[in-house]
């Protein structure tokens, strides 16, 4: 199954984004407040399960993760995270 997925939702302090799929191998993860302002920005590596630790600057709220790479349309997914 080729898929996309970002888990778990709500997340504490860290979460994981799995890829399968070869056609969409995002290669960075950008992390925006509730408000559009971009937080946190981390590369991903196409090793099909990549955890993202949460620095502790990052507090409690609701956040859209977006995974980026040229060429590819974005993956957007609203995230609960509590830190």
């Amino acid at each position: 199954l080729d898929a996309t997925m970002i888990y778990p939702n709500p997340s504490y302090g860290s979460f994981y984004v799995l890829m399968t799929d070869q056609d969409r191998a995002y290669d960075i993860l950008k992390l925006y407040d509730s408000i559009g302002r971009l937080v946190y920005t981390v590369p991903l590596g196409f090793d099909r399960i990549n955890t993202i630790d949460i620095p502790e600057s990052i507090v409690t709220g609701v956040y859209t993760v977006t995974l980026e790479a040229n060429g590819i349309i974005p993956y957007t997914y609203r995230l609960v995270l509590i830190n």
